[in-house]
């Protein structure tokens, strides 16, 4: 190991930060998503090697994966042709297409993982998605619920909720009186007694601390409720939010016959709320599968 070296240090850009130096207003023309901004952050280094893996990624994550793997490989998903602007409308940018280096078509691929067509993630954030046919005829989508290319002949749609994980995160900071391990302990016990317990035994909470995109939400109070009772309300909250991005209907309008339980998704705290919304809106044809592997809200915000 060489001990004489420079290492230079370069500040991290936090995109919603007002008081930045840098000007990002040419950022304002690129999809604040996919880790795109970060990856043309990256370019601007004077160091940056344009020819090495720069045709075959999408987003930072890509890039890094193309350069630590040495893949020879294009790594890009159709949603993220779709936040480059290679595709509009679900179909392909034939004007921009044309000009790529790539044959874009024949090289993106939407996963090299196993195709489970509905999914429920539940992690930091929480995401509820689903593949339909191409050819299908889709309602008007409320700005909650994204619309993306995937393969050719399947169409993503997906509701992408701000809250999750991280309901139960900020509710457990606003009671540090308590502590932390005997929350979590009393909250899967109780969990698995609700099936038994009448929904009304427990309070209504509206779980949304971060507030999702287009949304309106008015004050709530609610009494004579413990903590143990709050935190069941929190986790139903997750869940009924979450639903609420995706028009009731197009679960079974679509077909959508299993539902893939991922992450926290599986656990009881949150399966005894999915199972009740289901029952509430006639929707018990829906089976529940837990995933075989544990992952992160990252798998449900690549999909």
């Amino acid at each position: 190991v060489e001990k004489n070296f420079t290492h230079t240090i370069r500040p991290v850009v936090i995109w919603d930060a007002d008081n930045h130096e840098s000007d990002l207003s040419f950022y304002n023309t690129v999809f604040p998503g996919y880790g795109v901004r970060t990856l043309c952050e990256l370019a601007s280094y004077p160091d940056f090697d344009e020819e090495h893996h720069w045709d075959r990624c999408g987003n930072i994550m890509d890039y890094f994966a193309c350069h630590l793997t040495g893949s020879v490989e294009v790594l890009m998903s159709e949603s993220n042709a779709y936040c480059w602007g290679y595709s509009t409308g679900l179909e392909w940018n034939e004007e921009i297409v044309s000009f790529y280096r790539l044959n874009l078509q024949k090289a993106t691929r939407a996963a090299a993982m196993k195709l489970f067509p509905n999914n429920l993630v539940i992690g930091t954030s929480s995401q509820l998605c689903f593949v339909v046919s191409k050819s299908a005829k889709l309602p008007a989508m409320p700005i909650t619920t994204h619309i993306f290319p995937f393969t050719d002949d399947l169409t993503l749609l997906a509701a992408a909720s701000m809250n999750g994980g991280n309901a139960i995160d900020a509710f457990v900071e606003v009671s540090k009186s308590y502590h932390f391990a005997i929350i979590f302990t009393r909250l899967f016990s109780v969990s698995t007694e609700m099936e038994q317990n009448s929904p009304d035994d427990y309070p209504k909470v509206n779980s949304v601390f971060t507030a999702e995109r287009g949304s309106y939400y008015t004050s709530l109070s609610i009494h004579s409720s413990n903590l143990f009772q709050m935190l069941i309300g929190v986790c139903e909250g997750v869940i009924r939010n979450l639903f609420s991005l995706v028009p009731p209907e197009l679960l079974s309008s679509y077909g959508v016959k299993k539902l893939f339980l991922v992450g926290s998704a599986k656990h009881d705290r949150f399966l005894v709320h999915i199972r009740r919304y289901l029952q509430e809106h006639e929707a018990t044809h829906i089976e529940l599968l837990p995933a075989e592997t544990d992952t992160s809200a990252a798998y449900g915000a690549a999909l």
